[in-house]
């Protein structure tokens, strides 16, 4: 298993595409820890849909937010995925600003005002919250 946090110069591989080369794509991962230093931790904050007419659509279809830890500063990657599962970019922002509503186990649904994520309309009844036809329940 490749680590991102240990430095590792092929922490990618496996993750991009067979032409790609896994040191190449990691460097500028590698470059930021070592600028800002003392890395504490990555959190994957979730995997988007990137639908069209989503600024992030045109790197992939889909978007991974990780939040990196540091000593003094904070980072976030926008990891975009191509068809096949594999890396094709990272993008620069927006910052992830959205609340995550479980809908089944170990599935969500992002809720969010402004682009380029898509809103839902929710409800609360009866100490549920109401989402289309899904009802998220507290355990009584």
């Amino acid at each position: 298993m490749y680590n991102l946090q240990a430095g590792d110069q092929d922490a990618l591989a496996g993750l991009v595409d067979e032409h790609a080369d896994a040191v190449e794509v990691t460097a500028p991962f590698l470059h930021r820890i070592n600028q800002i230093g003392n890395l504490d931790s990555l959190h994957v904050i979730g995997t988007f849909a990137n639908p069209p007419g989503n600024r992030l659509h045109q790197g992939g279809p889909w978007t991974t937010f990780v939040y990196a830890e540091f000593e003094n500063w904070n980072q976030y990657w926008n990891l975009v995925w191509n068809e096949d599962a594999t890396f094709a970019a990272n993008l620069s922002g927006p910052w992830p600003t959205f609340t995550l509503i479980p809908v089944e186990d170990k599935r969500y649904i992002a809720v969010n005002k402004s682009e380029p994520y898509g809103t839902i309309s929710l409800r609360f009844s009866d100490g549920c919250i109401v989402t289309g036809g899904i009802s998220i329940c507290a355990d009584r």
